[in-house]
């Protein structure tokens, strides 16, 4: 590419998408860990994670300066790209907004899953919580009760004999 007044914000554009590439990565290792029910690798990946969204937070912020710098206004990307003239530069930033879009959607589809795993985790311990104070509840044969819940017919060891 020639020599343009857009090439610091072309190499920042691929910078951020490299950083937001290894935060879609860090998202399915967040993914493997609870699938895989690994809690210390989740809890790794979750400190991972809070460190790579602060640096973001700061590309963010470096992005909004180099476009302002340009002259370039804070708005949807189909009127930013409208307001560069140079053809080249266009055509680079273009396919690096498409290649973040694409790589944001991936990471809020792995985030969305792990958010439905992580609940349904949830959901089964409570179920197994709730299970277990039913049947303290219910005076069935268990370490509290010290007895078997008898049947209309007799109880149960009598019916399986």
């Amino acid at each position: 590419m020639m020599n343009s007044r857009y090439d610091e914000y072309i190499s920042f554009l691929t910078k951020y998408r490299d950083e937001l590439s290894a935060y879609l990565e860090n998202e399915r290792e967040k993914r493997l860990a609870l699938l895989n029910k690994n809690l210390g690798r989740l809890e790794e990946m979750l400190k991972v994670q809070q460190a790579e969204t602060m640096k973001l937070r700061g590309l963010e912020a470096k992005r909004i300066k180099l476009q302002s710098d340009l002259g370039l206004p804070d708005v949807r990307a189909k009127e930013l790209l409208a307001s560069i003239e140079n053809i080249e530069a266009r055509r680079s930033i273009e396919a690096l907004f498409a290649d973040l879009t694409d790589i944001a959607e991936q990471i809020r589809e792995q985030n969305k899953q792990s958010l439905e795993l992580a609940e349904s985790n949830i959901k089964i311990l409570d179920l197994i919580r709730r299970g277990g104070e039913t049947e303290k509840e219910s005076k069935c044969y268990g370490p509290e009760s010290g007895q078997r819940k008898v049947y209309s017919t007799g109880n149960a060891f009598e019916e399986t004999i």
